[in-house]
C-alpha cells in the first residue's frame, strides 16, 4: 500500500517497487482488501481510506460485492445541502461550499466529515470538530482564500482524546 519509494530498480524485489513496475493483476493488485458494509458511515469510510491511504472500498452485503465507494462518492455526499438548510442556496453559494468541502479534505486534520459547512451569500459558516488543532487556522486561512468567499464564521472545536 501507499506510494513507491523514492528510487526503485525495475527488478527489485521490494512490494511496492514491483507494484510500481507491474505488468499483470496479481503484481499491482492490494494483496489484503479493505471492504465495508452497506451500513458503515460515511465518516467511519473516510477515516479507513485515510488509514489505509486507499482511494476506494468494497462494498459488501452478506460477504457479496454489492458496490465500490470511491472519494469522489464521499465528496458529493458532502457536498449535499445540510439538513436543516433554510431556504434555496444560490448556485453560488452550492459552489462555494463544495470547494470548502474539497479544500477540507486536503488539509490534514482539518476533518472534513466531522465539519458541518454551510454558506449564505457568500458567507461561510463551519461548525463541527477538527482532529487537530494546528490544523484550526490553516484551514480557515486557506477557506478564505477560496474565490467568492466574504468571510468565515469558525465555530469548530478540537476533538478531545479520551483515555480509559
Amino acid at each position: 500500500m501507499g506510494n513507491p519509494p523514492d528510487t526503485c530498480d525495475v527488478d527489485s524485489p521490494e512490494p511496492e517497487c514491483v507494484k510500481a513496475f507491474g505488468h499483470t493483476v496479481g503484481e499491482v493488485m492490494t494483496p489484503v482488501v479493505v471492504s465495508v458494509e452497506e451500513t458503515t458511515t460515511l465518516s467511519e469510510i473516510a477515516n479507513l481510506m485515510d488509514e489505509h491511504r486507499i482511494k476506494h472500498l468494497p462494498v459488501l452485503r452478506d460477504d457479496n460485492l454489492v458496490g465500490i465507494v470511491s472519494r469522489a462518492d464521499i465528496v458529493r455526499a458532502l457536498i449535499v445541502r445540510p439538513v436543516g438548510s433554510h431556504g434555496p442556496m444560490t448556485n453560488d453559494d452550492d459552489i462555494i461550499r463544495a470547494r470548502v468541502i474539497e479544500k477540507l479534505l486536503t488539509i490534514k486534520g482539518a476533518s472534513a466529515w466531522l465539519t458541518d459547512v454551510a454558506v449564505s451569500e457568500g458567507v461561510v459558516t463551519l461548525t463541527g470538530t477538527v482532529q487537530d488543532e494546528d490544523a484550526l487556522l490553516p484551514s480557515r486561512e486557506a477557506v478564505a482564500a477560496i474565490p467568492f468567499v466574504k468571510a468565515v464564521d469558525d465555530h469548530r472545536a478540537v476533538t478531545q482524546a479520551f483515555w480509559g
